[in-house]
């Protein structure tokens, strides 16, 4: 039993599908939660309709749009802040980091994980030893977080980190085993018709197709 969080994003994509192929370890009764939290893009919860749909995975979204009063400063909440183009780097993770995202995210579905005694939630982090340029993507904040989760309920819910030594490529391998559709899935910042191809995350996402000699399925703008 195992609450999935769902962005539809390429990552959590491959994680619901992931998730949903291993009964034996994660439980028959699998739901996915996503939340409107404000970003510029609605695309990511259109997305994570779809993606639900196709693998028959229940699906909530939680409403914390008025977080964005909260978050100035941030390119996907504050829609006075263009989002960067180009690759990752300290400046594009600093201005696209939503501030303590994924605790706050982590702490709703544990909540609800709690109430309906489910015993796992799970998260699309990867290769989690990085240094990466999100700290609450870290392995030292993963282990704090599922630390926080336990000792604040009486119900213990186990944090499910199923690609915490994966590449994003290695996912992408991974998701052709599952028969996971990355193409239904959106990375893209902008909130365009098709993913703009010149964002951080849309670079990313060619990149680890490349590498992991998979099609990319993905319409680009450029």
């Amino acid at each position: 039993m195992t609450i999935v969080l769902l962005s539809g994003g390429l990552d959590s994509t491959a994680l619901l599908a992931y998730i949903k192929a291993r009964p034996k370890i994660y439980g028959k009764d699998v739901r996915a939660l996503s939340f409107h939290y404000g970003v510029r893009q609605d695309r990511e919860l259109t997305a994570a309709k779809k993606i639900t749909a196709l693998l028959k995975v229940p699906h909530s979204v939680f409403n914390l749009s008025d977080l964005t009063a909260l978050l100035p400063g941030c390119s996907l909440t504050d829609s006075s802040v263009p989002v960067p183009p180009g690759a990752d780097s300290k400046l594009t993770g600093r201005i696209n980091c939503v501030p303590n995202r994924n605790m706050i995210l982590i702490s709703i579905a544990t909540a609800w994980a709690v109430s309906l005694k489910f015993k796992m939630v799970a998260f699309g982090a990867w290769d989690t030893k990085r240094r990466t340029i999100y700290p609450d993507r870290r392995k030292g904040f993963i282990r704090s977080a599922e630390q926080t989760m336990q000792l604040g309920n009486y119900h213990k819910v186990k944090l499910a980190i199923p690609f915490d030594t994966f590449s994003k490529a290695d996912i992408i391998r991974e998701s052709m085993k599952n028969d996971a559709p990355l193409g239904l899935s959106w990375s893209c910042y902008d909130n365009k018709k098709q993913q703009c191809g010149k964002c951080f995350p849309c670079i990313d996402r060619k990149k680890a197709f490349k590498i992991a000699g998979v099609t990319d399925p993905t319409a680009y703008l450029e």
